[in-house]
């Protein structure tokens, strides 16, 4: 019986151990500075990247809210060499949080006759308008988020065919 608890007692130390040493590490000033310099815009609007595959999701911060500051980004697909459209609103309330955390996935939707790929390919832009700050821009590459290599390249392949 003795035999037992100081097994047990061993181990409860052991764990203890390991649960302190994986929540001893820190992330430095530095780590987060290097972070933060990969976003794209230089203003409150800010995205993680300037290109994407088709399939990824394009994350967006928007910073130093000021409480009564309330209105939408507006999401601008391109349309063709020349000209764009609005894909989507993202709201935005500072009342909420002075810094608020956004995501979308530009993808084919049969309803709004978003059917090809050709529809999400291209220049994007986040335009907004309430806040004065300069449109952000980005890519969308013709280019798929796995690889041929991968098991799923048959369901991803049929995922971004003609949805009309």
């Amino acid at each position: 019986m003795k035999k037992g608890a100081v097994i047990g007692s061993i181990g409860i130390i052991i764990i203890a151990i390991i649960i302190i040493s994986f929540n001893s590490e820190e992330i430095t000033t530095e780590e987060i500075i290097t972070t933060e310099e990969n976003w794209n815009g230089e203003g409150r609007i800010q995205i993680d990247k300037e290109e994407y595959l088709l399939g990824e999701k394009v994350f967006v911060n928007i910073l130093d809210l000021e409480p009564d500051e309330k209105g939408k980004l507006h999401v601008f697909r391109p349309l063709n060499s020349t000209h764009d459209t609005e894909y989507m609103t993202i709201p935005y309330d500072g009342s909420k949080s002075s810094t608020q955390y956004k995501y979308f996935q530009p993808r084919l939707f049969e309803y709004y006759k978003i059917c090809t790929v050709d529809d999400i390919v291209g220049e994007w832009r986040i335009e907004m308008k309430e806040m004065g700050e300069s449109d952000i821009y980005f890519e969308v590459l013709n280019d798929y988020l796995i690889d041929e290599e991968d098991h799923m390249w048959d369901v991803e392949k049929k995922r971004w065919d003609n949805k009309c």
